[in-house]
């Protein structure tokens, strides 16, 4: 809705690590504050609706029973409350 905006940095990756960081923080243009900031080692950012992040960290291998889904965390900017992304889709 143009009130927050995603800035992101992503590290190159080098022969001997090659998971890049991708560090991040979103910006609300209003207040001009920074409302949240990490990083990610070897993953994504993006954002899931208006108000949260979606959060994917690659794991160390991918079990069988797992999707990807399984790994995504949604953010919630303004609550700074996390929820794993199959309990946000389930509540829609």
């Amino acid at each position: 809705d143009s009130t927050m905006v995603l800035c992101m940095n992503e590290a190159k990756s080098k022969a001997n690590n090659p998971r890049t960081a991708l560090t991040y923080f979103v910006f609300d243009i209003g207040n001009a504050v920074v409302l949240y900031e990490s990083s990610i080692d070897g993953g994504s950012v993006g954002w899931f609706d208006t108000n949260n992040l979606e959060l994917f960290t690659i794991p160390g291998y991918m079990p069988n029973d797992k999707t990807k889904d399984d790994f995504i965390r949604i953010y919630n900017v303004k609550t700074k409350e996390s929820i794993s992304k199959k309990e946000a889709l389930s509540k829609d």
